[in-house]
Order: C-alpha cells, then structure tokens, then sequence
C-alpha cells in the first residue's frame, strides 16, 4: 500500500493536461413549476453525463421531486446541487415509496453544493405536523437512501431540511462520507439524522445534526463508523415512545426494525462532538432476545449540556444478554440531569472505562 501512495501523485503529476478527459457538463432545466416533475430531466442528465461526467442543478433554480429519483448512472460523477431539490407533498403517494432520492450500488460519486447553497427540501413528504413522530418514522420513506454495495461516495455542503423520518439511511455499503452538512432546525428538523444499516467506514465530519429522535443511528453489522467535529441537537423531543428518550448516538439493536437476528457493532469513534437537547447523549438499546454485541467504541472530547438527560444510558431487557467490551469514555464535560448507570445485568459483559470524566450529574 505505501508504494501506491508514492507513485500515484507522481504519476498524476507527469500526466499533461492535454492527455486528461474533460468532464461532459449537462445543465438540468426547471420547469419552476411544483404541480410538474423534475425528475424526468435530472434522469435524461445523469444518462447523458452520468458516467464521469458533471450534473449541475444552478444557484436560484428550485425543483419539483414528484417521484422517486435513482442517481445509478453516477459513476465518478460530480451530481452538483447549487439550488433547491423540493420534494412534493403528496402525502398518499409518498408512503408507499421505498425512497425518496437512492444511490444503489454506486461508485466514486460526489454529491455536493458549491458555495453551500444547495438544499433538499423533504417538504415533510405531506406529513402534518401533526403526525409527525414515531408512527410516521416506519411510514416515511428516507430522503436518501445509499444501498447496494455503493462505495467511496461524499456528500458535501448541502442543507437538509423538513424530514419527517430518516434524512440519511445508508444500508450495505462502503466508505460514506458526510461533510458539512447542516440540518434546520425547529418543526423542520428530521426525525432522524443518519441510520447506519451493516454499512462499514461511514464517516459523518463537520456538521450539525439537528433532529428529533436521534442524529445517528448504527444498527448491527456495522463496522467503522466515526463522527467528528460535529453537533447534535434534539430539537422538539418527543418520539411518541414513552419508554425510550430521543439520542445522539444510539447502538440500535432491535431485530423489529431489521427483520434479523441480533448480531453485532464494531469499532466506532465518535470525537470532539458536542450533544445539546433531551436526549441520552449516547444509547445503547436492545430488543428482542439474544446477546448484544458491541467491541472497540471510543468517545473523546465529548461535550454535554442543554437539557440533556443522561451521558450515557444502557437499556436491558428480560432476554437480551450485553457483550460491551473495550468502549472508553474519554474527556467528557457538561452536565446531565441524571446520573448515568450503565445497568449491566449479573451475567452481562459490560466493559465501561472512563478516563477525565467531568460531567456533573444530577443537575
């Protein structure tokens, strides 16, 4: 591996610019109209340039999503969004839709905004407000979903907002990178940031996740997850579910939502992340029967604050079994409502360390 990362830059250097292929550029048109579908057009642009080439969606354009749209074509491409991805709100339609934007079985693909300008607008896919909560979470569809053993994709510098369930739900897929995404606030919070579904090397960096019942999710057979640099903020608590608190970073590992047996979580580091709201700031939380397993989770230079209720939770159930090994609590500061038990039952391994905890408890 070291020689490769020595010639590679030095055979980029001696390649001429005349020898490398321009990027095809292919500008996608709005009908600026919402009761008209975009997508058409985004399809027939990804089919042209889609193949290393740039799609670019320009500053002050707004389009209508009206129906589901599959960003497949994008190998190695640049899927520029300066403008306004506006999802409809057609409420009947939308509940019966897998997804709202996927990424299947997709390679080396940048999704970004130059300037920081580009916005997807869920448009809370025709939820009320009222409804919005658990009971809509399984109903509405995620705004973009990554699947299929996609690999080596970046997004980048986009505003995700009016997200009545999941913004990002990235399922059997490899190296995902999350860069400076920032989520709004308020009643246009998601409900949840990111879900991390047997997904490995998913990096969330630099953003701020504003959500109402979690900002990230891991469920098992994940491996290599880090968020960095970031903020969690829960924003309008409430998940419907009086047993469970809204979360920052929760280890989610109920077979109801995957269908599967429990298996296990590896090697997450979560750094220099800060947890404001009513929330556990990270959770732990089983279902079903079976042993939980969770080896090599490292949290440093955490900060906690703002209501949040405890540092650390660990919920147990009759059935479930906890294998926790080899997760540190390092340099934590703040306060917390209540004091963070980490209820292992008798026969459960629960391998907790703290190092510099100064989180005042029970405050």
């Amino acid at each position: 591996m070291p020689p490769v990362l020595l010639i590679l830059p030095f055979f980029l250097a001696l390649t001429t610019a005349s020898h490398l292929p321009k990027r095809a550029i292919c500008t996608v048109p709005s009908l600026a109209d919402p009761a008209k579908d975009d997508v058409p057009a985004i399809h027939a642009a990804l089919q042209q340039c889609g193949d290393t080439g740039r799609i670019l969606m320009p500053l002050n354009n707004t389009y209508t999503i009206r129906s589901p749209l599959d960003l497949s074509p994008c190998r190695a491409c640049d899927f520029q969004i300066n403008g306004v991805l506006n999802v409809s709100d057609a409420y009947a339609y939308w509940q019966t839709q897998p997804y709202v934007i996927k990424a299947p079985n997709t390679t080396a693909a940048v999704i970004r905004s130059d300037g920081n300008t580009g916005v997807i607008d869920g448009n809370n896919c025709g939820y009320s407000a009222a409804l919005k909560g658990a009971s809509t979470y399984s109903r509405a569809p995620p705004l973009v979903s990554v699947l299929d053993s996609s690999y080596v994709l970046v997004f980048s510098g986009l505003t995700v907002k009016n997200v009545p369930g999941t913004a990002f739900y990235i399922n059997n897929s490899t190296g995902i990178r999350f860069h400076s995404i920032a989520f709004e606030g308020g009643s246009s919070a998601a409900a949840v940031g990111y879900v991390v579904d047997a997904a490995r090397h998913v990096y969330v960096w630099n953003s701020t996740i504003r959500a109402r019942e979690g900002c990230v999710r891991v469920l098992t057979n994940s491996s290599n997850v880090q968020v960095e640099e970031s903020t969690c903020i829960i924003d309008a608590a409430g998940s419907g579910n009086v047993d469970l608190q809204p979360s920052g970073i929760s280890f989610y590992l109920s077979p109801s939502l995957l269908g599967r047996r429990l298996e296990w979580i590896r090697n997450v580091w979560v750094k220099s992340t800060k947890f404001v709201g009513e929330m556990d700031a990270v959770a732990f939380v089983p279902g079903g029967e079976g042993t939980v397993e969770v080896f090599n989770a490292t949290f440093t230079d955490v900060e906690v604050g703002g209501g949040v209720k405890e540092a650390v939770r660990v919920y147990w159930e009759d059935g479930v079994k906890y294998n926790v090994s080899k997760v540190l609590l390092r340099d934590w500061t703040g306060t917390a409502k209540e004091t963070s038990e980490f209820r292992c039952q008798a026969d459960d391994i629960c391998d907790f360390v703290k190092e510099g905890w100064d989180v005042v408890e029970g405050a």
